[in-house]
């Protein structure tokens, strides 16, 4: 788990509070960017994507056995927020 501090509280008795928030809280407020991306795995789609909206570096972990799925066509546009395009790519029916 990583945290980001998003704010920080000091009350009368000088004890101070962090709120910690991890990355999803930021992807889910940002807008995506338009992004379109043809015939590559679904790792590489995150990658890039991620790559794009200014996160990294990324680390995907698979199971050495897997098969990726590969995504045909994975575009984005401003209509959705940047955790809807991960949320989408992660739950899509791929072909294999």
């Amino acid at each position: 788990f990583v945290g980001y501090v998003t704010s920080v509280k000091d009350d009368s008795e000088n004890k101070i509070s962090y709120a910690i928030s991890d990355i999803v809280k930021f992807l889910q407020e940002t807008e995506s960017p338009a992004f379109m991306i043809k015939g590559a795995a679904v790792s590489q789609v995150l990658w890039r994507f991620f790559d794009i909206i200014g996160v990294g570096p990324v680390r995907i972990r698979r199971a050495s056995n897997e098969i990726e799925p590969v995504c045909q066509v994975a575009y984005s546009d401003n209509n959705i927020t940047c955790w809807d395009f991960v949320k989408n790519i992660c739950s899509r029916n791929l072909r294999k």
